[in-house]
């Protein structure tokens, strides 16, 4: 129901100050999922799909369904790139860490930006973030 809006626009419509971290897409009324056409600042026109959403533990989920299937990879001594939006990558990196994955929350990353995850004396570890 968020997806091609902001905070600010699900809040509006919501009637109430939604967050993503706190409320999850369970807490969006109905009326938010649907399809409809969004013109960019360029004049071109593109079709948005906003269906129910994921919550923070099925976000985790399907995180780990990534860890798991490049670790023979990184036990084999090769580096794996994963490329995604900011916030299944905080999410993937508390899965990597071991934690809760509202933890992701207090994980700033910018648009942009990378991260490293590694192992360290035997431990999953952030080694460089948001550079």
């Amino acid at each position: 129901g968020a997806e091609g809006r902001t905070r600010q626009q699900v809040s509006d419509e919501s009637g109430f100050a939604w967050d993503v971290w706190r409320d999850g897409p369970q807490s969006l009324p109905k009326s938010l999922q649907g399809d409809w056409t969004e013109t960019l600042p360029s004049g071109e026109t593109v079709p948005v799909h906003a269906g129910p959403g994921e919550t923070v533990e099925e976000a985790a989920a399907r995180a780990r369904g990534a860890i798991e299937e490049v670790t023979p990879l990184l036990e084999a001594g090769h580096n794996v790139l994963l490329v995604a939006h900011a916030h299944i990558l905080r999410i993937l990196t508390s899965q990597w860490l071991g934690v809760d994955p509202h933890f992701a929350r207090l994980l700033r990353l910018d648009t942009a930006h990378y991260s490293i995850l590694s192992r360290y004396k035997g431990d999953n570890v952030i080694e460089r973030w948001n550079c």
